[in-house]
């Protein structure tokens, strides 16, 4: 019997496979194309929102793009294969030219207005997303940032990167916290405290760092790696630690 189940949970997903790429065809249909325009099957499309592509963009192999809300990315712009994203109904995502979402990134917009600048890059295995039901942030990056692998956007609530920023891999930056001093609750389920992030032009933000509620890091400034930053960073300085503190200044 339990073979039978096999044979048959086998059968179906064949069968859901077979028309995958089809109905991704017949989603594309409904959104604006520039010049040289390329996609790779099978692919996975979803939506009804609306979707705009400029030039010479590229959908890579086994990519999942669900358009519910608004998509519109810049020329040249690529989503790598197995690559997620997701803008769902009464949201926007706004990339500008040569944005690259690399493999196995996740980018989920739920019900917010995402602005991603020209020449953004975000590394294989980022996480950008809510990390609290019912609750969502807005996500601005400027020019020529990069985002390495695998780090966690937490868009709770907002965060906001300027241009020429690198973000090392293994990063968590969060914007919620909770109230654990509830004692009749566990810890973790206390009530949401929700502030922003700032991160300004030029910061170079070392790999596992992690990054907590209501930060602003200064123009130029740098993060040593594996810190933990409690506490705002003034401009052009060095930081690090755990909790961060003054290294030097450059």
């Amino acid at each position: 019997m339990n073979f039978i189940k096999l044979v048959l949970e086998y059968l179906k997903s064949l069968f859901k496979n077979i028309f995958r790429s089809p109905y991704a065809l017949l989603k594309l249909r409904k959104a604006t194309f520039g010049t040289g325009f390329s996609v790779a099957f099978p692919l996975d499309i979803r939506g009804g929102g609306q979707a705009k592509f400029g030039d010479f963009c590229t959908i890579g192999k086994n990519a999942f793009v669900n358009f519910s809300g608004n998509v519109q990315l810049g020329d040249r712009s690529y989503l790598h294969q197995n690559s997620y994203l997701i803008v769902e109904k009464n949201a926007m995502f706004t990339a500008g030219a040569n944005f690259h979402l690399e493999p196995y990134c996740m980018v989920r917009v739920h019900n917010s207005k995402w602005e991603i600048g020209d020449g953004v890059s975000i590394s294989s295995y980022c996480q950008l997303y809510s990390r609290e039901k019912g609750v969502e942030g807005k996500l601005i990056i400027g020019t020529s940032s990069n985002i390495s692998n695998n780090t966690i956007l937490d868009l709770s609530g907002d965060i906001c990167i300027g241009e020429n920023v690198a973000i090392a891999n293994n990063c968590f930056i969060f914007t919620h916290n909770h109230d654990y001093t509830d004692k009749n609750l566990p810890s973790w389920k206390g009530g949401l405290h929700i502030e922003p992030v700032l991160i300004k032009d030029g910061c170079w933000i070392g790999a596992n760092t992690k990054i907590l509620p209501g930060v602003t890091i200064g123009e130029r400034a740098v993060v040593a790696a594996g810190s933990v930053v409690t506490k705002s960073v003034p401009p052009n300085t060095i930081f690090g630690g755990n909790p961060a503190k003054l290294i030097k200044t450059i």
